[in-house]
């Protein structure tokens, strides 16, 4: 049995950043999070309830991209 392995986690040009946005309810995290990952800005939100996981590759320079991977939290 093959297993697939995730492209970020073998190649050396591939840095991952991982993070976690916490903080009290109703202060724009989930707000940041979507304009952020999604490039959109919705006018309304439903709660979020346990966390959201977010995940963006950026290519910084011909041989370098990050792989940025983000848990937003409910406050």
């Amino acid at each position: 049995m093959v297993n697939k392995i995730d492209s970020s986690i073998t190649n050396s040009n591939v840095k991952v950043v991982r993070g976690v946005l916490l903080g009290d309810a109703s202060v724009g995290k989930s707000s940041l999070s979507v304009r952020y990952f999604h490039d959109e800005f919705p006018e309304h939100y439903d709660i979020t309830f346990g966390g959201v996981f977010f995940k963006k590759s950026i290519d910084m320079a011909k041989d370098l991209t990050v792989s940025l991977q983000m848990w937003d939290t409910g406050g």
